[in-house]
């Protein structure tokens, strides 16, 4: 599934309607929770209930390649992972992750109305 893609071939009601629902989730922290825990239990391939440097560059790359973008390197991984990584414990927990899925969720908001992100 290309995201960008998508995005761009939605109609206009169409992608208000989609810009509502996301809102309507980061509104409901419980919604939020739901969908975050989902996402994350995707990316936490070895279910250890925390994110690794390994899990999180397949995910990284998986989106690269949706948005057709340039896969990242090592280092954009690790930028990554400390940028989100709150506690400094070398991983990603659950409420860490759920940082990242609302500014996610946000920035979708941004796309599907047409905007450009602040």
């Amino acid at each position: 599934q290309n995201t960008s893609r998508i995005i761009k071939l939605m109609d206009s009601e169409s992608a208000k309607a989609a810009a509502e629902e996301i809102n309507k989730i980061l509104a409901d922290d419980e919604r939020l929770s739901q969908v975050s825990d989902q996402a994350f239990c995707a990316v936490d391939t070895n279910g250890s209930d925390t994110i690794e440097l390994d899990e999180l560059k397949v995910a990284m790359e998986s989106m690269a390649r949706d948005l057709e973008i340039p896969l990242p390197s090592e280092d954009d991984v690790k930028k990554a992972l400390a940028h989100l990584d709150s506690d400094n414990n070398g991983v990603i927990d659950k409420n860490e992750f759920k940082v990242l899925m609302r500014q996610v969720l946000s920035l979708m908001v941004v796309a599907l109305l047409g905007g450009k992100p602040e």
